[in-house]
Formats: C-alpha cells, structure tokens, sequence
C-alpha cells in the first residue's frame, strides 16, 4: 500500500482501498432524489399529490428516475469497486452525464409558470450544489 502525503493511514479501509468521503455519498443521495421520493410516495396515501406538486409532469418525473439511477446503482456498486473496476467507471461516467442530464431538465422546468413549478428552484438550487 503506497501512502500519498495528503492522505492519512485512517483514509483507507482494511483492504487498501480510500474510503469515499462522506459528501460522495450525500451527492449520491441527492442525485437520487427521485427514488427515494417515488418510495416516500408509494409508502403513504397522499404520495400521489406530493409527486404531483414536486413533478409537474411525468416527463420530468421519468427524467430525473433516469438520470438518478447511475447514483442508485453506484451505492450498491461502490463497496464492490476493487473487484469491479470497469463497472465503476462506467457508473462514474453515467452519473457524470446525469448531471449534465438533469441541470438540462431544470433549465427547460424553468419555461413552466411559478404556479405549476413551486418546488423546481429548490430543486435547481439542489443540482447546482
């Protein structure tokens, strides 16, 4: 195990790999959002309103399901990534084009009145973060 000057001994696992900094793993959240609301919703009986107020449309609900999904697959493919390289590059690869992806979609949400998109400048503010 090669030890670099800015990374300590506690910044790797018992394997040798670095362990993912805990703002990767809020980012991986966040992208996701969509998932894990559309699972909020499923599990309550007023989720079909609250996905009605957050999405206006199913077109940007299936978009951010679609561009969240590399994230949701990289949090169970992660722990994986020393035996699995390519699949975490390719993940890498995908969430990075999701972004581009979703801050897309924000931009054409933003063509909506105020009334019809009351959430989507929480969610803009999310996506530039």
């Amino acid at each position: 195990m090669k030890h670099l000057p800015f990374c300590h001994p506690g910044d790797f696992d018992d394997n040798g790999l670095l362990k993912a900094p805990v703002l990767f793993w809020v980012g991986l959240v966040v992208m996701a959002r969509a998932w894990w609301l559309m699972g909020a919703a499923m599990t309550t009986q007023q989720g079909g309103q609250w996905l009605a107020q957050l999405y206006p449309g199913d077109v940007s609900q299936w978009l951010g399901l679609f561009s969240g999904l590399p994230s949701l697959l990289m949090v169970f493919c992660y722990p994986v990534r020393g035996q699995l390289p390519f699949l975490a590059r390719g993940l890498y690869l995908l969430m990075l084009m999701a972004v581009f992806v979703t801050g897309a979609g924000d931009c054409l949400m933003m063509r909506l009145s105020p009334a019809q998109w009351e959430v989507g400048w929480f969610f803009l503010c999310l996506d530039v973060a």
